[in-house]
Parts: C-alpha cells; sequence; structure tokens
C-alpha cells in the first residue's frame, strides 16, 4: 500500500492504483470484488462457465452503476479469460470493449484487443489497436510497458514503423 495526499492506496501487480477509502471516508468493500473473482474462479474450474459469466455480468452492472472504472475492468478481463477458454471471442471482444470504454487509454486492454480481432480475421483492427497500444506504452516507459511493446513487435513489426 501506498499513502499519499492522506489518502492510502491500494497498488495491484499491474500498477493500477485504487483507494481504500472513497471520498465520503467510507471503507471501499474491496472484498467483495475478490469474493466474485474467486466465486466465479471456481464455477469456471468445475466447468460453470455460465454460470461464472452470469455473477460477473451482475458484479460488472454494479460497478458501472456505482461508476467503479477499476472494478468494471478487473471483472471485465476475468470475464473475457473465462470467455476465451469457452472459445467465445465475440464475448472476449465484448468484455475487452467494455474495459477499453471505462479505461481507454489502457495498452494492455489495447494489445489484448488488438489480438482479439486477429483472431477474428480484423487485421486492419487489430493493426490500428496495437498502434494505439504502442504509442501509449513508448510514451509511459514502464518496464510493463516494455513487455508490452516487446509483444507488439514480435506480432504486429509494421507498428514499430508507423
Amino acid at each position: 500500500m501506498q499513502q499519499g495526499n492522506s489518502n492510502v492506496w491500494c497498488v495491484s501487480v499491474t500498477g493500477y492504483r485504487y483507494p481504500l477509502w472513497n471520498k465520503m471516508g467510507h471503507m471501499v468493500p474491496v472484498g467483495r470484488l475478490r469474493r466474485t473473482i474467486n466465486d466465479s474462479s471456481e464455477l469456471s474450474k468445475l466447468g460453470e462457465n455460465q454460470q461464472a459469466l452470469k455473477l460477473l455480468d451482475g458484479e460488472i452492472a454494479q460497478a458501472i452503476r456505482e461508476n467503479r472504472k477499476v472494478w468494471i475492468c478487473v471483472l471485465s478481463r476475468h470475464a473475457a479469460v473465462i470467455a476465451d477458454q469457452m472459445g467465445d471471442l465475440r464475448l472476449v471482444r465484448q468484455y475487452r470493449e467494455l474495459c477499453l470504454a471505462h479505461d481507454p487509454d489502457n495498452p494492455l486492454t489495447l494489445l489484448s484487443l488488438a489480438d482479439v480481432a486477429s483472431r477474428q480475421g480484423e487485421s486492419d483492427l487489430a493493426k490500428r489497436y496495437a498502434a494505439r497500444s504502442y504509442e501509449l506504452s513508448v510514451q509511459r516507459g514502464t518496464e510493463l510497458d516494455r513487455a508490452v511493446i516487446e509483444s507488439i513487435i514480435k506480432q504486429w513489426p509494421e507498428v514499430e514503423k508507423l
């Protein structure tokens, strides 16, 4: 955890910072998020992927109502992984696009959308997502961004020259 500006923040492994207390001074119910991820993971392990997605969809809808952008993205990314395990690229793309709508400058989300578009045979769209991801990653320059750049160059070497 990091403290700054008299707020206490939790920093995820992907570098996202999210507050442990909201603006009203109430603790953010991170346990609910963790429980949803754990429960949907267990359902998926049992082969109950549709049930896992139903659980996630309910929490995503709640997160949208509460304007919890980080939660929306965390839950959407998790749902996209389950949808990918099911082989449903349409759903994978839907969840990734939902995350992008709430975090439009996320290079990882853009890279994952580039991958999905490529797998769906939409190479021009994939290249546009990859180019935007590359651009943002170059600007930010973190270690994670360097890994994103490396992945992009391997799959779309022409993006580096754009």
